[in-house]
């Protein structure tokens, strides 16, 4: 909803923190399979809304996937 850019505009930095804690706390055989992929956007999509503080993304697509 556009009514909750600014909202999740000035939460960018809990969301940067969130985001980049949960994915370095994964190793990578977690994060390999499709399954480990499904739960990870789970987990990123609560850990998200969970940091604005309401349910505002419905869902989270994974458009490139690199791992080190």
């Amino acid at each position: 909803d556009k009514a909750d850019l600014p909202l999740v505009t000035e939460r960018t930095p809990q969301l940067r923190d969130a985001i980049i804690t949960l994915m370095s706390s994964k190793s990578a055989e977690a994060l390999s399979s499709p399954e480990g992929k499904l739960q990870i956007k789970d987990e990123l999509l609560l850990r998200a809304n969970q940091a604005v503080g309401k349910d505002v993304f419905k869902n989270l697509y994974f458009t490139e996937f690199v791992m080190q």
